[in-house]
C-alpha cells in the first residue's frame, strides 16, 4: 500500500507516461494491446491514455520478463 494513501482521498489517473531510464539489458519488452512491441529509448516518453471514468477503454500493457541485466523506468500518472 501506499504511503500516501489515505480514506477517501482516491484519485482516478488520467493517463501514463513511462521514461526509460537505460537499455543495458536484456528483455524487458513494453507491449501493448494484444503484444504490439513500443520501442523503449532511453529518456524518450511513453505516453496513453488510462481512461479513469471507462476502464474498458484502458490501454492493456505489459513488460516482458527481464533475462539479463536490470530495467529501470521512472513512471508517472497524471491525475485529474
Amino acid at each position: 500500500m501506499s504511503n500516501y494513501w489515505k480514506e477517501d482521498t482516491n484519485k482516478a489517473s488520467k493517463d501514463i507516461m513511462i521514461i526509460p531510464l537505460n537499455d543495458d539489458y536484456e528483455g524487458g519488452e513494453f507491449t501493448v494491446a494484444d503484444g504490439k512491441e513500443v520501442p523503449q529509448k532511453v529518456g524518450s516518453c511513453i505516453q496513453f491514455d488510462q481512461s479513469a471514468e471507462d476502464v474498458s477503454k484502458r490501454l492493456t500493457h505489459g513488460v516482458g520478463k527481464v533475462t539479463k541485466g536490470t530495467r529501470y523506468s521512472l513512471v508517472f500518472w497524471n491525475f485529474k
